[in-house]
């Protein structure tokens, strides 16, 4: 097991949904290298287009500049200058949608 298997292993449920989310982010972003930041508690990927920061019951799909993506669905959340997430309570979150928003993401 990796740094990374290990460090999710802890969150039990969610920490499968954060590898399920994980493989995803890999898929649609496969040249951005994945970085865990222990001390931050998530794994970034390229340089921070998107972070994963599992909780106990989701984990967040963190946009460093989400405020300036488009999010048709009305899916992300929060209020700050720039960074959004999207709540991923389920692979069954892992859609077409989130897809577009992983890709623009990286190209921002």
């Amino acid at each position: 097991m990796s740094e990374i298997d290990d460090f999710l292993a802890e969150y039990g449920r969610v920490g499968d949904v954060a590898q399920a989310l994980r493989r995803f982010v890999k898929a649609n972003t496969p040249d951005c290298p994945e970085t865990l930041h222990k001390g931050w508690k998530v794994i970034s990927y390229g340089r921070q287009h998107c972070s994963i920061a599992p909780h106990k019951q989701w984990v967040n799909l963190q946009f460093s500049k989400g405020a300036t993506l488009e999010d048709p669905s009305g899916r992300m959340e929060g209020t700050g200058k720039s960074i959004r997430h999207i709540k991923i309570r389920s692979t069954d979150d892992l859609d077409e949608h989130l897809a577009t928003v992983i890709k623009a993401s990286a190209e921002a």
